[in-house]
């Protein structure tokens, strides 16, 4: 046997090595996050609103014969 047969049998034999596997698969994982948040909007600033709560009637009428302090 040749040199080179020698060395071609142990190339076919070696593993690739799992490390870029692992960082593409973390890439594609980061990626999805990014488009699935793109695609949620994002943060939306919120504004204050401030609603009008019905009193009951007495209480409205209680209210409006008050006298103001003063």
């Amino acid at each position: 046997m040749s040199a080179m047969a020698i060395l071609g049998q142990n190339y076919r034999q070696r593993r690739r090595p799992k490390g870029p596997l692992i960082l593409v698969a973390l890439a594609v994982l980061v990626v999805a996050f990014l488009a699935f948040a793109y695609s949620r909007g994002g943060e939306v600033p919120t504004a204050r609103v401030e609603k009008q709560i019905a009193l009951p009637t007495a209480a409205a009428s209680n209210a409006a014969t008050a006298q103001p302090e003063g």
